[in-house]
């Protein structure tokens, strides 16, 4: 327990430090590159307003032999050849040091990315720890469905997760547990949400929205003023058969779920399944010694 518990600490710092990260303002690779051709630019009209300025200045001179021309050059202006030159060689030395600077932020980017997936696997594991971790410790069955629920939406960066339950008579759904961290997304979109929902217990297969068109079935969906812009949902199984689902929304947000969000949602359905299927076990142990109990009561009185 006490592993457990490092381990999770320690994620949930990586996740703290990355989302600060993720929250300051990186200048874009492209933009990089567009500064660097603009100082190629510069360096470039330096150059060309030298050699304009010196052709201006000394036309007379080109008309004799090169050899006579730098040297009138030299013994006339031999301050300002001195600061011609110091100024091609700044250009020289900047140009060097800019091609420096191209290859070490090639580089920082490369490691910069490489600490991003080393953050999110960690951020996984630490979910997936907490989750196991709450299961190992036999909490209820609320408390564990809160917690994936709250490790999802974090992990995931999603703005509503529900799980749902379908009641085996009528094919009710009910909403076992839902997490919104903003109360003002409680509602958006939520029947829309449900009906995806039915259609994924129906179908028993797993949901991916992301597209303008996967969202034609919303009712008035382009005149909202807020909406889902990506929904994903994953049927939970217990005992081999679909008992319900576990869904999550982005709302009025700039980025898309991928296929490797929604694996990770099933994931996290299937933790859910096993604490349901754990508690229901659990239902069934307890009933049954509650049985024996009263039979040897009755059987002593008797």
């Amino acid at each position: 327990m006490f592993l457990i518990k490092s381990l999770s600490d320690l994620g949930k710092r990586f996740i703290k430090n990355k989302n600060n990260l993720e929250d300051k303002e990186v200048i874009p690779f492209e933009h990089l590159e567009k500064r660097d051709w603009e100082l190629w630019l510069l360096a470039i009209l330096i150059i060309l307003a030298l050699t304009l300025f010196l052709i201006v200045n000394y036309i007379e001179e080109l008309s004799g032999s090169p050899r006579e021309f730098f040297k009138q050059l030299i013994s006339v202006n031999t301050y300002l050849t001195g600061v011609v030159i110091l100024i091609l060689m700044f250009c020289v030395y900047a140009l060097a040091k800019n091609i420096e600077l191209r290859r070490l932020r090639k580089a920082f980017f490369s490691q910069r990315e490489e600490l991003e997936q080393v953050s999110h696997t960690l951020g996984e594991v630490t979910a997936f720890l907490r989750i196991g971790s709450a299961m190992i410790a036999k909490k209820d069955l609320d408390t564990i469905l809160e917690i994936i629920v709250q490790e999802a939406t974090n992990y995931l960066r999603g703005n509503r997760c529900s799980i749902f339950l379908q009641s085996k008579e009528g094919g009710v759904l009910k909403t076992q547990y839902r997490y919104t961290p903003n109360p003002l997304d409680e509602q958006v979109c939520l029947l829309e949400e449900k009906e995806i929902v039915r259609q994924v217990l129906r179908q028993e297969k797993v949901s991916l929205l992301r597209e303008p068109e996967d969202f034609a079935d919303f009712f008035n969906y382009a005149e909202r003023e807020r909406k889902i812009t990506s929904l994903m949902v994953a049927p939970l199984l217990v005992s081999e058969k679909t008992i319900g689902a576990i869904s999550m929304a982005l709302i009025d947000a700039d980025h898309k779920f991928v296929e490797d969000d929604l694996d990770c949602l099933y994931a996290f359905g299937h933790q859910a399944s096993i604490a349901m299927e754990n508690s229901k076990r659990q239902e069934e142990i307890c009933g049954e010694i509650g049985f024996r109990q009263r039979y040897e009561i009755s059987g002593t009185h008797h």
